[in-house]
């Protein structure tokens, strides 16, 4: 089966629609919290670096354990797997401007579509000048304050 997302790319299915990347943050609990109770169609997954915290929230929120995808920023090569299993990624992880680019990074890698929430022009900016050929080029979109 093959699906055509937002940017027209042709992708393989993934084992999820969104992946809330810093789901046990204060914004990042309120948007899975939100996704998984008004959006029951979508297959939710919650992504952070503490694995207690995450399988609590995913208890909370009636997901199932495998909806937990362990990723810290200091490893790229697993946050770019945990990236690679979502359509697409809502960074809510703050501030941006400390934790932003690795996830924008892996997620352009993992060839998955990069959302978050910032308020923050000068991150836009950086991510821009310093991203936007390879997202291009791997047909990812990345989309700034989406809030």
């Amino acid at each position: 089966e093959i699906v055509f997302t937002s940017a027209g790319k042709e992708v393989m299915p993934r084992q999820f629609d969104i992946v809330v990347y810093g789901a046990t943050g204060f914004t990042g609990k309120r948007v899975a919290k939100y996704l998984a109770e008004t959006h029951k169609s979508l297959k939710v997954a919650l992504s952070g670096r503490s694995e207690e915290k995450l399988s609590l929230l995913a208890n909370e929120l009636g997901l199932p354990q495998e909806n937990v995808l362990v990723a810290p920023l200091d490893d790229h090569e697993i946050l770019t797997q945990a990236l690679s299993k979502s359509r697409v990624v809502l960074a809510c992880a703050g501030p941006y401007r400390h934790m932003g680019e690795e996830v924008v990074r892996a997620a352009i890698q993992a060839k998955t579509d990069y959302l978050d929430l910032c308020g923050e022009p000068q991150f836009f900016n950086d991510m821009l000048l310093k991203y936007d050929d390879d997202a291009r080029a791997n047909q990812v979109l990345v989309i700034s304050a989406c809030a």
